[in-house]
């Protein structure tokens, strides 16, 4: 079941899985997202445990997708529930563009499904210079991908 955070239980629930997801991927915990940021934070649920989670962050027109963390187990099915939530969410808001950073690994998932485009390869610096990818789309474009 996908749901938009409320309070400070769900926010710390999110925060939670990010940093247990991270540290078992070796991965440092994220930044803090600042308090002026206007952010939406999608949670996953199975059996009323939080099993995924991306954040959104609004910034006029475009959206950054971040924070990502799935248990394991879920990959699959909570990343398709994940992204219908995001791009509902993303329309309602009329973001025209978003901008995400993902795992090389993930990255011809990201374009098949949703059209990204990448725009730059490197090191994610903020999480020990893992490797990563920087891909962008028009959001109408991934509604219409993400449908067929």
């Amino acid at each position: 079941m996908l749901r938009v955070a409320q309070g400070t239980a769900d926010l710390e629930a999110a925060t939670c899985l990010v940093v247990e997801v991270w540290r078992k991927a070796g991965l440092p915990p994220p930044s803090p997202i600042d308090a002026g940021e206007e952010s939406v934070v999608l949670l996953v649920e199975e059996g009323g445990a939080p099993v995924g989670t991306m954040t959104l962050l609004f910034r006029g027109p475009t959206a950054v997708a971040t924070r990502f963390a799935i248990k394991r187990r879920s990959v699959l099915s909570a990343w398709s529930v994940l992204v219908a939530g995001a791009l509902q969410e993303m329309a309602r808001r009329k973001v025209q563009i978003m901008a995400t950073t993902v795992n090389p690994a993930t990255q011809r998932r990201w374009q098949k499904c949703l059209g990204l485009v990448t725009v730059a390869r490197g090191l994610y610096v903020e999480l020990g210079n893992v490797p990563a990818v920087v891909m962008v789309g028009s959001v109408d474009a991934m509604r219409k991908k993400w449908k067929h």
